[in-house]
């Protein structure tokens, strides 16, 4: 029986990933296609070892920066993060090796060498690889610490540089890491509904870029003494967006340190205060980014959609069922109330489909 998981469906992803690879680079050989498939299984965990982001910066150091993909999915929930675009784009080392560490924290671990094969061979059945990959494959068996190769004739056409990181990294956090390459010092929003991923997002995108300052809108809520009803019934009206604007944007774009100061609504009262620079990058996320005293002062803005059937699990996992009437009956409808009066989410620069 092989230890690795593999119904049809991840079968037929992998022969589509095949397919498209095929399409777009015409050197692509029975080799690469072996390759492929066993970097969508485990990714290049081998690289992190002793040394590893040394290598790399002298590796990126040596290639050309090129016009090609940022990146392209692999299958099996990973991508190809091209080192030649990454030049080009001004994405550094230190962000794409960060990437590799947290894709490595996510991938199986190859643990037989004959299960891996076995699943090669199933996903290169009836494909025009399957009879030029049998002695590859052989190889791989014959030798369990070997790895894939590509063919020469690829590595000539493409000469390959590239790093695999997980494809929800790419799709959410390659967009922001583009514009904090462009502009060091930018502020980007990130809004969304309840629950659709965003302080997930930002938490992951800080492990990327560790000098990120982040601004949660949490921490912005109205207090009790300015929350009346006339005040809660302007769209976005829960959010204290005053209070933000006048200790950070303010001050940030008059190229002033600003002062957060997290509001806890449980107890009224507000924490110490914590400087932000205007000289590092800045993301602020959360519902209410998207009024115009913080819009305003974006470089960028990015909402997040949720996905579909979860915002009530998460809900009950992060709040518990005691609280889940109150975000029903009184958070989302304001929410949606938002949303409306903002032209939401159209009117965001990009718009995500939700995020695990």
């Amino acid at each position: 029986m092989s230890t690795i998981s593999c119904p049809m469906a991840d079968v037929a992803e992998r022969r589509v990933m095949l397919e498209r690879h095929a399409r777009l680079h015409p050197a692509f050989a029975a080799d690469d296609a072996v390759k492929l498939l066993f970097q969508s299984l485990y990714g290049i965990g081998h690289l992190l070892g002793s040394g590893a982001e040394a290598r790399l910066g002298e590796e990126m150091r040596q290639t050309a920066p090129g016009d090609g993909a940022l990146w392209e999915p692999i299958g099996g929930g990973l991508a190809r993060l091209d080192l030649h675009a990454c030049r080009r784009q001004g994405i550094r080392e230190e962000a794409v090796f960060a990437l590799m560490r947290l894709c490595e924290s996510a991938c199986i671990r190859e643990t037989s060498r004959a299960d891996t094969v076995a699943f090669l061979e199933l996903c290169l059945t009836g494909t025009p690889y399957a009879g030029d990959a049998a002695p590859v494959l052989q190889a791989l068996r014959d030798n369990p610490a070997s790895l894939p190769s590509h063919s020469q004739a690829y590595r000539a056409e493409e000469a390959p540089a590239y790093r695999v990181i997980l494809e929800r990294d790419a799709r959410f956090l390659l967009p922001l890491l583009l514009v904090y390459a462009a502009t060091p010092h930018a502020l980007c929003i990130l809004d969304g509904p309840i629950a659709s991923g965003k302080s997930t997002l930002a938490a992951r995108l800080e492990k990327v870029i560790p000098q990120l300052q982040l601004v949660h809108m949490d921490d912005y809520c109205i207090p009790f003494a300015r929350k009346t009803s006339e005040r809660l019934a302007v769209p976005g009206g829960n959010a204290d967006a005053e209070r933000l604007e006048e200790e950070v944007l303010r001050p940030l774009r008059e190229g002033r340190p600003g002062r957060v100061r997290r509001y806890n609504p449980h107890a009224d009262a507000y924490a110490p205060d914590e400087t932000v620079y205007p000289d590092r990058p800045i993301l602020i996320e959360g519902n209410y980014c998207f009024l115009p005293g913080i819009r305003q002062y974006a470089a960028k803005t990015f909402y997040l959609l949720e996905k579909e059937n979860v915002t009530i699990p998460r809900i009950l996992r992060r709040n518990g069922r005691a609280y889940l009437a109150v975000f029903l009956e009184k958070w989302i409808p304001l929410e949606e109330a938002y949303r409306e009066a903002y032209g939401l989410p159209a009117a965001a620069d990009v718009i995500w489909e939700g995020s695990d």
